[in-house]
């Protein structure tokens, strides 16, 4: 597990990602004769782990172009604290490659603008923010269940724990190609600003996200350009800034990526947690110290003294580069850059950069492969 190399540092926290028992029970869930039998009723997950050699399960799933499209499961992704996630190929020419996560039971059911109940992150997606280039996409969504794209590369953290691996510092063009897509992605979900377009999404709240951190940000291929896109993803805790009054003051999210006025979210928290996700990647580790001798940890993470943020050029970059992070890292969270005065500054400051002479570094060729 990658996160092992934070406990081996004293970063002992919990990533629930604990077993999941749920049942697919989806009348969209087909498997060999009872397809013509129309009553088969899914296997539990340990069920199909222990079958899963054996099994080829296949659902048909309405995309949001009105058609109807069979998909073939391949394998199983991962197990959380909100659900499973699983990988299936769509068959026909296309051979498209999407993720099906299926809700736990517990997990918040809202009413879309149709009055059909599903999951609250697939109506935030969907109704509220609509499609962005750098926002993982929602394909379709039932009552307990939606598929989204499948982005190959992996996410940030898979990225971060391959250069450690190799002994190797990401560069610092990626670095701020990284930063610039992530203030974009925020400028989104936060203001509805977006440098694809002039105008809000039609039904458009601001959304804070909650839960920031590298295993959230996904790396999909982009053959148009030297580095691939980043994609925010990961919607399930996340809530409208005008509901988001009601449920403050409850931990959300990993805490070492929280900022110090944990547990109280905001749009200026998120952003914080964006300038923890890029102090990563040029350290290695985020904004948090080591856990002292004595300290319970759950106590120590939520503790605004445990933030602190290393000087960057300590590891090699340079410092118009610390000096930006640090918009997104101040303690005060009134003091933080959001929006897009974030996305202005950070793509000038990415472009003074290039103009001066820094170099545009080709990323590894075993990036993305396990």
């Amino acid at each position: 597990m990658p996160y092992d190399r934070y406990r081996d540092r004293g970063y002992d926290y919990d990533y629930d990602f604990r077993g999941y028992a749920g049942r697919y029970d989806d009348p969209m869930v087909l498997q060999g004769d009872a397809m013509q039998r129309g009553a088969f009723h899914g296997p539990t997950v340990r069920e199909r782990r222990a079958n899963d050699k054996d099994l080829e399960v296949q659902k048909w799933v309405r995309e949001s172009d009105g058609e109807d499209y069979l998909y073939l499961h391949v394998k199983n992704i991962g197990v959380g604290g909100q659900g499973q996630c699983d990988l299936y190929r769509r068959s026909g020419k296309s051979n498209k490659l999407v993720v099906c996560k299926v809700m736990k039971d517990g997990f918040d059911l809202a009413y879309d603008r149709k009055g059909r109940r599903k999951p609250a992150e697939a109506i935030i997606l969907k109704d509220i923010l609509g499609p962005h280039p750098l926002i993982c996409h929602l394909q379709a969504s039932t009552s307990h269940r939606f598929w989204f794209e499948y982005c190959a590369l992996g996410d940030l953290q898979d990225f971060c724990d391959a250069y450690i691996e190799h002994g190797t510092r990401i560069p610092e063009s990626f670095v701020w190609h990284s930063y610039r897509q992530l203030a974009e992605a925020f400028a989104f979900i936060h203001e509805g600003y977006s440098t694809h377009t002039s105008q809000k999404p039609p039904h458009f709240q601001p959304v804070v996200h909650r839960d920031v951190k590298p295993s959230n940000i996904f790396i999909r291929e982009n053959p148009r350009h030297t580095y691939p896109d980043l994609v925010l993803a990961d919607f399930g805790v996340a809530i409208t800034n005008s509901a988001l009054k009601n449920e403050n003051g409850y931990i959300l999210g990993t805490t070492i990526y929280q900022p110090p006025e944990i547990p109280y979210h905001s749009r200026a928290g998120d952003i914080w947690s964006a300038g923890a996700c890029l102090h990563v990647l040029t350290t290695g580790s985020p904004p948090i110290k080591a856990l002292p001798k004595g300290k319970s940890s759950k106590d120590w993470y939520q503790a605004p003294e445990a933030r602190v943020v290393a000087d960057l050029r300590s590891s090699g970059y340079s410092h118009n580069l610390h000096a930006a992070v640090m918009w997104t890292l101040r303690r005060r969270r009134a003091d933080r850059v959001l929006g897009k005065e974030l996305v202005s500054r950070v793509a000038k400051a990415e472009r003074d950069y290039l103009d001066k002479g820094g170099p545009k570094v080709a990323l590894a060729r075993w990036v993305g492969k396990k």
